[in-house]
């Protein structure tokens, strides 16, 4: 992860994160009515947990999942059980609301 960092364009980075910075959905969020999950990395140095947490809760379908043993991107640090989860949701339909798991990918 740190070599791909290394390669990113400083100036487009930078304008990057300064986007993420100003933007602010959570108004937005009680309109999405599909299942989705927020999955975090409970090592993530980026966001704290309570950033899922209150994804999960403002949106009405929503469950955040913390995979406690893994950090900001449980996507590439853990597709097995990250695709795992995305399956689930895709063949139970709606999880319940604002349900929190903590798991460990081990």
């Amino acid at each position: 992860m740190a070599a791909l960092a290394a390669l990113a364009d400083p100036v487009n980075a930078s304008q990057a994160w300064l986007s993420l910075v100003q933007f602010d959905a959570r108004a937005q969020l009680a309109q999405i009515q599909v299942p989705a999950l927020a999955i975090h990395g409970g090592r993530s140095a980026l966001y704290p947990q309570t950033v899922g947490h209150e994804i999960a809760r403002l949106m009405p379908q929503c469950r955040a999942i913390v995979l406690d043993d893994v950090g900001h991107a449980p996507h590439l640090e853990a597709p097995e059980a990250f695709n795992a989860h995305l399956s689930n949701l895709a063949k139970r339909g709606p999880p319940a609301p604002t349900l929190c798991e903590h798991l460990s990918t081990q």
